[in-house]
C-alpha cells in the first residue's frame, strides 16, 4: 500500500474513530502485550441497484471479516471501511465498525466449532474456527467472525468508474498482522455485481415401499451470479421445516471456481447470451437467459442448477411445509434484499393422479376450489399451480373446473 493511501487512511480513520467513540462501544485501546495477531480481510464487493436511495444510484456491499491467531480477552478489533472511486485520494464513503472481541479458545484442534465471540456495533456475534483461505479443505484454520456485510447505500456511480474498497484498523485498535488482503478493486460496469441462491420448485410423491403417509420431496433451484472475481464458496443448506419444526436438511452448491478471467460474468444482449467465463459451481455453470435478483428483469446471468431430495418424510394433510436455503458457515452470505426466492412455503396436500384433486380424496369439488382460491396470486410450488408457471390464476381455475366431479 503506497504512502499516499496510508496518509489518506490515517486522516479518514481518525475521523471515523470519532464516530465510533460517539457510539460509546469502541472499547479500550489494544494491549501491546496481547498474545494475539489480528487479520482483517476483504472477500467480495457487490454493487446492486439501490433499494432506498434515489433512482439510478447503487448500493455497495463490502463482504469482510476479522480473524485472530491466539487467544485474548477484551481485544479491540475496531475496523474502518473506505470506498475510493475514480482514482481520487479522498474516499467517497466511509464506515467505522467498533468490534470488541473475546477469543477464549482459539483454533488449536482444527476447524469446526466456536472459538470465542465479540461485539460488532454493540451486537454479540459468535466467532468460529473456519478454513483460511475460505473454501479450502486442507488449509489451516483461523478463529474469525462469519462474513460481515457493510453496506454503503445510494451511491452515484458512473459506468467505467474504478472502485476500491479498503479496510484498516481504527486508531487505538489492534493493528494488522498482514495487509495483503485489505484491498479489493473492481470496475463499475453498469450491470449488477451480485450472487444469489434460489429454491424454485418441489415435487412430492409417496415413498415407494414405505408405510402410508411417507413421502419423497424432490427439490430444485438455481445459483446465479455476475462479476464474481475470486474463488468463492457459494454452498448452502437446504432445510425442510414441517409445522415450523426442522425435519431434515442437505448441503447443495459448492465453491465457485475462478475461470481464469478477470470476472465470472456474462455478456451480450438478452437475445444472445455470451459466456465470458462463468466458472464452475458444483455442476458446470453457463450463461443463461433468466429472471433473477436484483433487477427482476430478463437478463443474461451466470448460473447453474441444483437438485436434492428429502426421503420418507412423514406428512399429514394440512401440514405447513417450509423449504428454505441458508448459506453454510464460511460461505458468502445472502445479500440484503436477495431473500425473495430463498424459501417455498405451502400447505401439504397428498398427491393425486387426478388434476384438480387438491385434497387427495378422489373428488374435485368445493374443498379443492377453496384451496385454490386461498392460494391465488404468485405462489411458486403450490399444488394449485397446475401449469407450473409460479402463479395461481385463471388458467389453474379453468383446469380445476374442467376436472370437476369424481376422478376417473
Amino acid at each position: 500500500m503506497n504512502r499516499t493511501l496510508n496518509r489518506t487512511l490515517n486522516r479518514t480513520l481518525n475521523h471515523t474513530l470519532l464516530l465510533a467513540l460517539s457510539a460509546g462501544c469502541l472499547g479500550a485501546a489494544h494491549d501491546a502485550s496481547a498474545q494475539s495477531l489480528v487479520n482483517r480481510r476483504i472477500h467480495q464487493v457487490s454493487i446492486t441497484p439501490s433499494e432506498s436511495g434515489p433512482a439510478g444510484t447503487s448500493d455497495v456491499h463490502v463482504i469482510w471479516t476479522v480473524g485472530v491467531a491466539g487467544t485474548s480477552a477484551g481485544l479491540n478489533m475496531g475496523t474502518g471501511i473506505l470506498l475510493f472511486g475514480g482514482g481520487n485520494e479522498v474516499p467517497i464513503a466511509s464506515l467505522a465498525v467498533p468490534i470488541l472481541g473475546d477469543v477464549t479458545f482459539g483454533c488449536f484442534s482444527g476447524c469446526g466449532g466456536g472459538c470465542g465471540g465479540g461485539y460488532i456495533n454493540g451486537v454479540f456475534n459468535t466467532m468460529l474456527c473456519l478454513p483460511d483461505p475460505p473454501g479450502c479443505d486442507n488449509c489451516g484454520c483461523e478463529c474469525q467472525f462469519p462474513w460481515i456485510t457493510s453496506t454503503f447505500p445510494g451511491l452515484d456511480l458512473d459506468p467505467g468508474t474504478p472502485l476500491t474498497a479498503t479496510i484498516w484498523h481504527l486508531p487505538g485498535a489492534f493493528p494488522e498482522m498482514a495487509d495483503d488482503d485489505n484491498v479489493l478493486s473492481t470496475i463499475v460496469t453498469g450491470d449488477p455485481l451480485y450472487w444469489d441462491r434460489t429454491v424454485d420448485s418441489v415435487d412430492i410423491e409417496p415413498t415407494p415401499g414405505a408405510p402410508a403417509g411417507r413421502y419423497n420431496l424432490h427439490v430444485s433451484g438455481r445459483g446465479a451470479w455476475n462479476g464474481v472475481a475470486v474463488p468463492t464458496d457459494l454452498s448452502f443448506r437446504v432445510q425442510l421445516l414441517v409445522n415450523n419444526q426442522p425435519v431434515a436438511s442437505f448441503v447443495a452448491g459448492g465453491v465457485l471456481e475462478h475461470p481464469g478471467h478477470e470476472t465470472s460474468t456474462c455478456g451480450g444482449s438478452p437475445d444472445i447470451c455470451n459466456d465470458n467465463g462463468c466458472g464452475n459451481w458444483a455442476t458446470p455453470a453457463d450463461c443463461e437467459l433468466t429472471v433473477s435478483w436484483p433487477s427482476y428483469l430478463i437478463s443474461c446471468d451466470c448460473g447453474g442448477p441444483w437438485i436434492g431430495e428429502f426421503t420418507a418424510i412423514p406428512l399429514d394433510p394440512g401440514d405447513e411445509l417450509i423449504i428454505m436455503v441458508v448459506p453454510v458457515l464460511g460461505a458468502l452470505p445472502a445479500l440484503p434484499g436477495s431473500d425473495v426466492n430463498d424459501a417455498l412455503v405451502f400447505q401439504f396436500v397428498p398427491p393425486s393422479e387426478c388434476e384438480g384433486d387438491l385434497t387427495g380424496d378422489g373428488l374435485v369439488g368445493p374443498a379443492d376450489l377453496a384451496i385454490l382460491l386461498s392460494a391465488w396470486g404468485p405462489n411458486a410450488g403450490h399444488p394449485a399451480d397446475f401449469d407450473g408457471n409460479g402463479v395461481v390464476n385463471a388458467a389453474d381455475l379453468a383446469a380445476l373446473l374442467s376436472a370437476w366431479g369424481q376422478c376417473d
